[in-house]
């Protein structure tokens, strides 16, 4: 069989698939709370929420900065969530409307200033991240440059996040930091470290810290398939592999290549079929839109309207187009049509007109403002109620050309 054959890696998944779901099947019955709430997937902003929890017990803090940072300090740390911060330069660079940003978990005191990036569900990386966090108006009215630590807490691994995010404009915060950046994971580091703690924990005395701390471990392990309950599963994914690729009489580093080799061609596949996935999305959401020009055609007949193979949309003063595009350049808009203002130069008029347009229409909360030259945009599956509100607002403010 030719290993390296598409359908060997699509009937290789399925086969492994009904290997985990069989075994799955046998495992004894249990309930875990936190998974039972989350409905299987954890938010990244509820995992902050958890372990910012857990770090205000003071005992917990000790630990944690003692093992993670080799600091220690005479009363805690405050500890706080979701932490908006400022940084103008960024925001300038990015041309974003809205310069804020949260920092996911923050400990600080007189003497630190600690940021937390959790990236637990793989979130991606946003350009110039860490430097925003570590270089917001916050932090440098309160806190030196050398008080500052970050912490930054992978899915797997302790792969340090790309230079994009840590550079900006010839500052390297990642040098600036030197040891006091660093890089964990949830996999390794923070399950090891919270199933630490617990055995401390008398869950006679201390029942509902011993039982959050337990449930948390729990999904954990479920989640990173790392308890003992998984060790068959594991086993037999393991044997399966090895004779599907004639690797059972092979020593260790040739299981390690050829399987890398495999997770390769995996990757590469699953690359290819995103891609048809995207395709099939922009094809969905250009329909929507090609059907929301006609039905705006025949609404506004009198309207002059210019339009390509993805896009359509009426001209404001000031040189801005509010219209209707397709997911060709927005792919996260997925199915979905979006509908946006776009214009070259933008200046504070041009923001300011758009601003009224989308108060008026009572949707100023749905924009984003991300995209260069576009002010303001968002996609809906309703996407003609949308754009009709926009026109209207906007013959209504006397800002139609």
């Amino acid at each position: 069989m030719d290993n390296n054959n598409e359908d060997f890696i699509i009937s290789l998944a399925q086969e492994i698939e009904t290997i985990v779901a069989k075994d799955m099947y046998e495992l004894p019955f249990s309930i875990n709370v936190i998974d039972s709430a989350a409905r299987g997937r954890l938010k990244e902003i509820a995992h902050s929420m958890v372990l910012a929890g857990i770090l205000t017990y003071p005992e917990f803090q000790n630990s944690f900065l003692t093992n993670f940072l080799g600091i220690s300090v005479s009363k805690p740390m405050k500890v706080i969530i979701e932490v908006p911060t400022k940084n103008n330069e960024v925001s300038k660079a990015l041309d974003k409307n809205d310069p804020d940003w949260k920092i996911d978990i923050l400990l600080y005191d007189d003497s630190h200033y600690i940021i937390l990036e959790n990236k637990v569900n793989d979130a991606k990386e946003t350009p110039y991240q860490i430097y925003k966090y570590v270089y917001g108006s916050d932090r440098l009215s309160k806190h030196d440059i050398s008080q500052v630590y970050v912490v930054y807490l992978n899915n797997l691994d302790n792969a340090f996040p790309s230079e994009q995010s840590y550079c900006f404009n010839g500052v390297n915060v990642r040098e600036q930091l030197g040891a006091r950046f660093i890089v964990s994971s949830f996999r390794q580091d923070i399950y090891a470290w919270i199933a630490s703690i617990s055995k401390d924990i008398k869950p006679d005395v201390e029942p509902h810290i011993y039982s959050a701390l337990d449930q948390y471990i729990d999904y954990l392990e479920s989640k990173f398939k790392l308890s003992t309950k998984y060790k068959k599963m594991n086993e037999d994914i393991k044997g399966y592999l090895f004779s599907k690729y004639n690797l059972e009489n092979a020593d260790n580093k040739e299981k390690i290549q050829s399987l890398n080799d495999a997770l390769n061609q995996v990757k590469s596949l699953s690359e290819r079929i995103n891609n048809v996935i995207t395709s099939l999305y922009e094809e969905e959401s250009n329909k929507s839109m090609k059907d929301c020009q006609n039905q705006f055609e025949k609404n506004y007949p009198n309207v002059s309207i210019g339009h390509d193979e993805h896009s359509f949309g009426f001209k404001l003063k000031n040189d801005i187009w509010c219209g209707v595009w397709d997911s060709h350049y927005i792919s996260e808009a997925k199915d979905q049509p979006v509908w946006a203002f776009q214009t070259k130069n933008v200046n504070d008029t041009k923001k300011s007109d758009v601003k009224k347009i989308l108060e008026k229409s009572n949707m100023e909360s749905m924009a984003h403002s991300d995209k260069k030259g576009w002010i303001a945009w968002g996609s809906s599956q309703h996407i003609f109620d949308k754009i009709s509100k926009l026109f209207n607002s906007a013959k209504a403010l006397n800002l139609i050309e």
